[in-house]
């Protein structure tokens, strides 16, 4: 029999049944009813009401019992779909959607309410504000994992009508078990700059060639960054500020050298990566383009610069044609409780800001170590200590160490030279030792570093070697916070963070007729002494001794303003177009 004939026949047997309950029920009753003659009127109406009582609850009775029996004589409903049931592990990949964004076909970011990763009292689209110490390590920024765990998030209170409990790199976005979070951002800087030199130091022999004022767009990079399945992170940037560099030049030695790279101008790949964290025994292993771990101002973030420009060392030493990036694998960590860092790499030697490269054999080694001798008072009494070394074979049998100023306007490759060996060959290898030096002291900064470098068997073309050439150089730096900030230190990578004022930079109008508001933002001086020697057994570049006075307003944690004016003395090759450069430059400089 079909399940529709079985519910028509079930509901007739329970119409008949109810029936026949009803119609026995008053006739049963009748019958325990005495005479009327023997009871008054007032008996009958209290009787009369005590089986109006009897009958009303027999009734429910029977209204139970019949929808008991229409339940077992229902068919059953249709198999309702099955999702999978809440997971308490955050690595569950869900195989049925839930409600939300599905509505339009959408991609989903928060699961139903009441599951083990609710997080909808928040909203779907969730973004943490509280970030953790994941990408710091290396001087990169940080990633939120546990907001709860006060050990894996760093962040500093601001005062004032707009401040924010900041966190390094504004904000994050992450599915709500956390397994995948990511940061979209950028930097913009602006340069204008104004020159003074004398005509022998331009058009001498040897000399710098012309100098020119003009408006420089320094930086304008791109950033995605992120992490996945809570170990693993990526990141991606690029800079769209370059120039066209010639082709590869008939006749002008190895195709990829420092005297013929071929380039176009196209997006500069910077942070191109994917790290592997928290790897039992030796910590991170990073795999792509990266900073060689070298010099504490080069892992400094430019968006972190005490100057507009870093010291001599960087052009000459820590990254003069890569830019500081270079393919690679690397590894680091810290150790005594965070007291220290180490790093240590193996690179492809690159002689272009395109992470591009022909040819075989030519690889370095880089390594770093860093060293907390004073850390008291949440970072307000701080002593750094650190040393770098690299082991490094020539590009193509060729080098090349060049300098510019420290302020440039204009595109890349009609900056002036203010130090220049021109190319020379070489065999055997290359090294360098960098010391350097940290210290905050309340709202002082005292920097130092200072750089050896050696090529070894050196020679000019169709000359015989001159065997090992020295070179070096170095910096000291102090700056005061007039606001009284104290400068950030990031102890999982051994460098500086961002200034965070203790009040933004504003002025509005107040509300409901209350005096207007204003803050004064972080305001800092700073005096940097810089000196380079390239001059070493025939093959000269100059020495260079340089002051730079700084000034840097701190407008909010993302926004700042730069103005240097620095005296470059410029000893030349064979003394003939000696003498000082003038340089002013001011920066505006946004990141997010």
């Amino acid at each position: 029999m079909s399940s529709s004939h079985r519910t028509k026949w079930g509901w007739a047997a329970a119409t008949a049944l109810s029936g026949s309950l009803w119609i026995a029920g008053p006739s049963a009753f009748a019958q325990t009813i005495p005479a009327p003659a023997a009871l008054s009127i007032e008996e009958r109406l209290q009787k009369l009401e005590a089986m109006n009582q009897q009958l009303s609850q027999q009734n429910q009775e029977l209204n139970s019992r019949l929808k008991e029996i229409a339940g077992k004589l229902a068919p059953a409903s249709p198999t309702a779909p099955v999702s999978d049931p809440p997971s308490t592990d955050a690595n569950t990949i869900r195989t049925q959607p839930t409600t939300g964004s599905a509505v339009g076909g959408g991609d989903l970011m928060s699961p139903a309410t009441g599951g083990p990763a609710d997080r909808s009292a928040a909203g779907g689209n969730t973004i943490e504000s509280v970030p953790s110490r994941g990408s710091s390590f290396g001087g990169g920024d940080l990633i939120s994992f546990d907001p709860n765990d006060p050990s894996d998030a760093t962040g500093v209170k601001m005062l004032g009508r707009f401040g924010r409990r900041f966190t390094n790199n504004g904000l994050w976005f992450e599915s709500p078990d956390k397994v995948f979070q990511f940061h979209v951002g950028g930097r913009t800087q602006m340069d204008t700059s104004f020159f003074s030199a004398d005509n022998t130091v331009q058009y001498g022999p040897r000399g710098i060639g012309p100098l020119r004022d003009g408006i420089d767009a320094r930086r304008m990079r791109l950033r995605v960054e992120g992490a996945m399945y809570e170990n693993t992170l990526f990141c991606t940037e690029f800079d769209f500020v370059n120039s066209s560099i010639p082709q590869g030049r008939t006749g002008a030695g190895s195709l990829t050298s420092v005297s013929n790279t071929p380039a176009a101008g196209v997006p500069v790949p910077l942070d191109l990566w994917v790290t592997f964290r928290n790897i039992p025994y030796i910590g991170h292993i990073r795999i792509g383009n990266q900073k060689e771990p070298i010099g504490f101002e080069r892992l400094t973030s430019s968006r972190f610069l005490n100057f507009m420009e870093r010291s001599f060392n960087q052009d000459a030493f820590y990254g003069p044609y890569d830019n500081g990036f270079v393919p690679g694998i690397s590894t680091f960590s810290t150790y005594a409780d965070r007291r220290g860092t180490y790093a240590v790499g193996l690179f492809k030697n690159v002689t272009n800001p395109y992470a591009y490269d022909v040819g075989g054999g030519n690889y370095k080694v880089t390594g770093r170590i860093t060293g907390l001798l004073l850390d008291k008072d949440d970072g307000l009494k701080l002593m750094h200590l650190g040393i770098s070394g690299r082991q490094s074979g020539y590009d193509n049998g060729q080098q090349r160490f060049r300098v510019r100023g420290p302020e440039r306007a204009g595109i890349s490759t009609v900056w002036p030279l203010y130090a220049n060996t021109g190319v020379f060959n070489g065999s055997g290898g290359q090294q360098d030792i960098n010391l350097e030096s940290v210290n905050v002291f309340g709202p002082w900064t005292i920097d130092a570093e200072y750089l050896m470098h050696w090529s070894q068997d050196a020679f000019l073309p169709g000359k015989p070697s001159m065997g090992a050439l020295f070179y070096s150089g170095g910096y000291v730096e102090a700056l005061y916070f007039l606001t009284g900030e104290n400068r950030a230190y990031v102890r999982e990578s051994g460098n500086f963070d961002r200034v965070v004022p203790r009040k933004n930079a504003y002025w509005v109008k107040g509300k409901k007729g209350a005096p207007n508001e204003h803050g004064y933002g972080a305001w800092q001086v700073g005096i940097r002494y810089n000196y380079l020697n390239l001059n070493d057994k025939g093959i000269d570049g100059g020495v260079l001794n340089d002051l730079t006075f700084g000034l840097n307003w701190f407008v909010n944690p993302n926004m700042k303003f730069q103005a240097n004016y620095s005296i470059t003395n410029r000893h030349s090759p064979g003394a003939l177009s000696d003498g000082l450069i003038q340089g002013f430059g001011m920066r505006y400089a946004v990141d997010f």
